[in-house]
């Protein structure tokens, strides 16, 4: 993996950053796939949603550094994108790992801030296409990024779209557990 700079991650082993790094994209693509629909319309709008989270958030001076760091690396690694995209419908036992890995290596401020990254890459998703036959305006770049940055100084990510159907919900309350938020207070 290429280096942002000398960082949490570098004292990491190549397969813990490669988990750390991979999720973001990998807790996306588990989401999509949550609430199918025939057609791939969903499809589409869900991945638009995740690729704004991760280009908006790797560009942004106004978000925590790890989690701007995370996100250069996801970009940085679009080739493994594929690799990652195989692995991912079933993150949830990789984001416990990941929460114990982080428990080890960072800071509370730091673990809250990328637990939070993964809830709002969910909630994206989930909210992208409306469920219901009513979609999410799109707010932009910074509309997204401004939504994360208020997130960041509230104890717990609250994810309130509209459009998350039922099964989606689940999904976002499975990986909130498998995170364990409570945890970095």
């Amino acid at each position: 993996m290429s280096m942002v700079g000398k960082s949490h991650l570098h004292d990491m082993s190549p397969q813990e950053r490669d988990l750390i790094v991979s999720l973001p994209y990998r807790v996306g693509v588990w989401m999509s796939h949550m609430d199918d629909e025939e057609g791939g319309k969903d499809d589409l709008k869900e991945k638009q949603a995740m690729m704004g989270i991760i280009n908006g958030i790797s560009q942004s001076i106004e978000v925590p550094a790890f989690v701007r760091e995370i996100m250069q690396e996801v970009v940085a690694h679009k080739d493994s994108w594929q690799e990652w995209k195989k692995n991912s419908l079933d993150v949830i036992p990789d984001c416990k790992r990941a929460a114990d890995l982080l428990k080890q290596k960072i800071s509370a401020k730091d673990r809250r801030n990328y637990k939070r990254l993964l809830l709002k890459i969910a909630g994206s998703v989930a909210g992208a296409h409306g469920e219901f036959g009513e979609m999410e305006k799109d707010k932009g770049l910074m509309g997204r990024v401004c939504d994360w940055l208020s997130d960041c100084g509230k104890k717990k990510q609250a994810i309130d779209f509209m459009n998350i159907s039922p099964s989606e919900d689940a999904a976002i309350k499975e990986l909130m557990a498998a995170l364990r938020l409570d945890e970095d207070k």
